[in-house]
């Protein structure tokens, strides 16, 4: 079959924060702040932004905001409105009313605390102490600051011991293991005091009550996500050590699964010998059918039945990509080829296009009946009335072997290695997400796509692009 016209189009504009939401991991929390209507938590990838009210996520500021380097110290101003971002050897501005972050040109390159008092702003330097008025935009050496200054940073001015209803100092997470409470930030208009924990996010309590009242953990744990899966009405981000689930009322889920960490009999990627089969040959792919559900392995093909009795289809000692149910058939990808099981029998499906060297590295199926496969050189695509058709992206590497597809619709993405390809067969358009229109930089672990939404999983963060949106789909 011919290969569709190929036009390359670029998303029209730049980045836009409304198409966005960015998840960076919450293991080490590095400062706290408030304004009247919002909480910041400063972590590695990024500020945090959550009402104070209700406690719901608004967004985070990162580096698609201009913001360069590990965020060390955030610390809101309220003479002028606005929030200071610290981070290795830059000073940013962020002004909630327009939503921007502007970088500041001060006299010094490292801030070791902020502090904030009525009219002034100080910043404890390598160069000393320097002031900043809510009058100008001038920095000024300083002699000292009023004793009345709240200090963020190396200078914090509380400690968690200065609170005894925090005693002893530490909480536990779902299994019971305990993660030292870091930093605080009281909030006397609310009576809240906000807690950074280590390895498990922020906590805020009633400081009256002295119990918690909400737990803030979203994004990745542990080690970086590499695979993504939706199941059991959540999606799965799975890395070597945690399981991270996302409901759909956005709520946040984090399971150690560590060798010796208890399984739990709710979730079927939680049972015990899912988990021994994630930690002895990794996981690569899951696909549920009425009968259970098929996991791809570094060695093989297994079946979870409905009774979440595990039993191996296919040792095959090779890796099994991906996976994806066409008719009757389960049809798999390895690195030596594509195979088809039906019932007891297996059948290879040799290249369509007569090439040597045949692997596929990954599989994704739409409802649309559309079913991707990432081989050597591009992809392949086989509709539903089994056309076959072969892709190669513009300019591609035809040495290079495609990983990670999602696809939805009439649409799959694709990690190129600058960044995440898109193609739109209903229009033969190619499509192009970067680190200009918001993509975290570092390389692309996983993809997962739905009807709507293209969640990225990157080192220390997990994104999630509303690609309908940002392509102009809907309009």
């Amino acid at each position: 079959m011919p290969m569709a016209l190929l036009l390359v189009v670029s998303l029209l504009g730049i980045y836009n924060p409304q198409n966005w939401s960015f998840y960076p991991s919450m293991d080490d929390v590095r400062c706290i702040t408030a304004s009247n209507s919002h909480v910041y938590f400063a972590v590695e990838r990024g500020v945090y932004v959550f009402r104070r009210s209700s406690h719901r996520y608004v967004r985070c500021l990162t580096e698609a905001d201009g913001i360069e380097g590990e965020v060390w110290l955030c610390a809101w101003n309220p003479s002028r409105n606005d929030l200071y971002v610290v981070t290795d050897r830059h000073l940013y501005r962020y002004i909630d009313a327009t939503d921007r972050v502007a970088e500041l040109s001060p006299p010094f390159e490292q801030v070791r605390s902020i502090g904030v008092v009525a009219g002034s702003v100080y910043f404890d330097t390598e160069k000393g102490l320097y002031r900043r008025r809510h009058t100008s935009p001038e920095f000024t050496l300083a002699g000292s600051a009023p004793d009345s200054t709240v200090w963020y940073g190396e200078r914090d001015t509380l400690k968690p011991e200065d609170f005894t209803f925090l005693t002893p100092y530490y909480v536990l997470d779902e299994q019971l293991t305990s993660h030292e409470i870091m930093l605080v930030y009281p909030d006397p208009r609310g009576r809240k005091l906000y807690v950074g924990v280590d390895r498990d996010g922020a906590r805020v309590y009633n400081m009256r009550s002295g119990f918690s009242e909400h737990s803030y953990r979203l994004g990745p744990t542990g080690f970086d996500v590499d695979r993504i899966v939706g199941l059991d009405s959540r999606l799965w981000f799975l890395s070597h050590n945690m399981t991270v689930a996302l409901d759909s009322n956005e709520t946040w889920t984090h399971r150690r699964t560590m060798t010796g960490d208890l399984p739990s009999a709710e979730f079927r990627l939680l049972l015990g010998n899912v988990l021994d089969l994630r930690r002895t040959e990794g996981l690569n792919a899951v696909l549920p059918d009425s009968l259970g559900l098929w996991l791809a392995t570094g060695e093989g093909l297994y079946s979870l039945g409905l009774k979440n009795k595990l039993t191996s289809v296919l040792r095959l000692e090779r890796s099994v990509n991906g996976l994806a149910r066409i008719e009757d058939r389960l049809v798999f990808g390895t690195d030596y080829g594509l195979f088809a099981l039906s019932g007891e029998s297996l059948a290879e499906i040799r290249d369509p296009f007569d090439r040597t060297g045949f692997g596929v590295f990954s599989v994704a199926r739409t409802a649309t009946g559309q079913t991707w496969f990432g081989t050597v050189g591009g992809l392949l695509r086989l509709d539903p009335d089994g056309e076959w058709e072969h892709i190669i992206p513009p300019g591609f590497d035809l040495s290079r072997e495609v990983y990670g597809l999602a696809a939805a619709g009439d649409l799959v993405f694709y990690d190129d290695g600058d960044g995440i390809t898109a193609w739109d067969s209903s229009d033969s358009l190619w499509h192009s997400v970067d680190s200009a229109r918001g993509l975290p930089s570092g390389p692309v672990r996983a993809l997962y796509a739905d009807d709507r939404y293209l969640w990225i999983a990157s080192p220390g963060i997990i994104s999630r692009l509303d690609y309908r949106a940002e392509l102009g789909l809907d309009d």
